[in-house]
């Protein structure tokens, strides 16, 4: 599973509720890198932030999807606000404390 969340908080609590739930995690936080596990190992699912602190970026979403590999976005952002391409893709709100 592959976590790309540039706020440590949060992406520490998703990586332990992962590996709680047994999966094994990588965790990212920003586009070169998320770039650079995609293409180094093969992920069965992911967990994306769309802004990494620079405004929204479909950059990992989009090779996520070109590769079929299923993922989510944590986000502060609403539906209505995604790209039409990623309008399927399940968004989960990020909690208010973060």
């Amino acid at each position: 599973m592959l976590v790309i969340e540039d706020d440590n908080l949060i992406a520490a609590r998703i990586v332990d509720d992962l590996v709680s739930a047994g999966a094994t995690v990588a965790a990212v936080a920003s586009q070169p890198e998320a770039f650079n596990e995609l293409t180094t190992w093969h992920f069965t699912a992911a967990v994306v932030d769309i802004n990494l602190g620079h405004g929204p970026d479909y950059t990992s979403a989009a090779r996520l999807q070109r590769d079929r590999i299923p993922f989510v976005f944590l986000t502060r952002y609403d539906l209505d606000q995604l790209t039409h391409e990623f309008m399927n893709v399940p968004l989960v709100a990020k909690p208010p404390f973060c």
